[in-house]
């Protein structure tokens, strides 16, 4: 998730073991390990910056651009094999041609996009040549309703929307 304030950060929950502040944490089979500098532990809406947390709670890192959904971290080689089933995500049943109303704003527009399907990965962002639109997929209205709140609130991006008509042949 992106935090307007500290920037990009990694939330995860903790399986077994402890996490500190200092931690070397290594990430998949990534050979380069990071040191949790800020740990955070969340709870709702709200964090809190603690220095050590256990099994079951769920904290956030920050600055640390190499955890991506479903990423596993470790603090030793030797469980470079561990990994976790991928979560399975719904197919997205909702789509929206959008445009930005403010002449200059596309780069704006591809970039939160980006962001935020590194923070949801069930939202899907298609760009048809052809049609010189941006195509995005979502569960439902409602999914994508939030996704156009959140680029106008967070990111001060105004879009048009339209339908967006896939006809499928039998």
């Amino acid at each position: 998730m992106t935090d307007p304030f500290i920037g990009r950060m990694g939330v995860f929950r903790i399986h077994q073991g402890t996490v500190t502040t200092g931690s070397q944490l290594y990430i998949g089979d990534g050979r380069k390990a990071f040191t949790v500098n800020h740990l955070l532990k969340l709870q709702g809406g709200q964090s809190q910056e603690v220095s050590s947390a256990g099994p079951g709670d769920i904290c956030a890192v920050a600055k640390v651009d190499n955890i991506h959904f479903d990423s596993v971290l470790h603090d030793s080689h030797d469980k470079d094999h561990f990994y976790l089933e991928p979560l399975a995500c719904p197919e997205p049943m909702s789509s929206l041609a959008i445009d930005t109303i403010r002449h200059g704003d596309e780069r704006k527009l591809s970039d939160a996009l980006h962001r935020m399907t590194l923070e949801d990965p069930s939202l899907m962002v298609e760009h048809r040549e052809s049609q010189n639109e941006t195509i995005i997929s979502g569960l439902g209205s409602t999914h994508l309703q939030v996704v156009l709140e959140k680029l106008q609130a967070v990111y001060n991006i105004d879009v048009g929307t339209r339908f967006f008509l896939s006809l499928i042949w039998s």
